[in-house]
């Protein structure tokens, strides 16, 4: 949609002619054959790493240094922002995701509790009655259970005609951690992008007006920066801001 309305700009104004027109689409095609390059470079690469094991094996050595999984999550947005100021953004999220995603993916970040699952399960079939042939003492038992944030057993869980595992609260925190750290890992490349002295994004814009001095430069853009990392502090403390339209839609 963006092309297409610069490309009908341009040809209202009287700037597109064939011969415009037709550099447009080599460089275009140029672009697109360097992309897909990266991409299959990447493909390779994966390959490599799914056969070395080598980003499970970088997974388990963490976990067993015992650090917290937010100092973990730190260190890494760090490296990205460091390494946003030397490499284009596609290139380094096709060649780091996927050794740093299986060490976030096994950390524990507490976004979802079996307990709770079970309990929010439980309040729906209570909600439309209690269940026949369930004595009191089985109810007791339960409604304890949901008071005090414990888990379920079978056998109230049988009674209540539920079934909410540990695998399903595994791989509902798996899904919610993926999109949160997709979203942190974005942004903060896009950061490293305009972040003084080696930001690539820095030369563009400095380009694009030969007369404003580089230094200039820098300090403008340093509101943006500060501005963009109080956003990654803010997201990173209240992940519920990134999930919240997954966990509505989700039901």
């Amino acid at each position: 949609m963006g092309a297409a309305g610069t490309g009908l700009i341009a040809l209202l104004q009287g700037a597109l002619n064939w011969r415009v027109f037709v550099d447009a689409i080599l460089s275009t095609a140029m672009s697109t054959a360097m992309i897909f390059f990266i991409i299959l470079g990447a493909g390779i690469y994966n390959g490599f790493l799914a056969l070395t094991q080598v980003p499970q094996e970088l997974a388990a050595w963490v976990l067993d240094l015992g650090l917290s999984p937010w100092t973990v999550l730190a260190l890494i947005l760090v490296f990205y922002l460091i390494f946003g100021c030397l490499m284009d953004s596609l290139s380094m999220i096709l060649l780091t995701i996927p050794i740093f995603y299986p060490v976030i993916a096994a950390m524990d970040f507490g976004f979802v509790s079996l307990a709770a699952m079970q309990a929010d399960a439980a309040r729906e079939v209570l909600a439309q009655g209690i269940p026949p042939g369930m004595g009191a003492e089985m109810l007791d038992g339960i409604r304890t259970a949901i008071a005090s944030g414990a888990e379920l057993t079978r056998d109230q869980m049988r009674a209540l005609d539920i079934r909410v595992t540990q695998a399903m609260a595994d791989r509902i925190e798996a899904e919610r951690v993926a999109i949160w750290f997709g979203i942190l890992v974005l942004i903060v490349v896009e950061v490293g992008l305009i972040t003084p002295p080696v930001g690539m994004n820095l030369f563009i814009i400095n380009a694009m007006d030969r007369e404003t001095p580089m230094v200039q430069t820098y300090r403008a853009v340093l509101f943006f920066i500060g501005s963009d990392l109080v956003r990654v502090v803010i997201l990173v403390l209240f992940p519920i801001i990134t999930l919240a339209p997954l966990i509505w839609f989700a039901g």
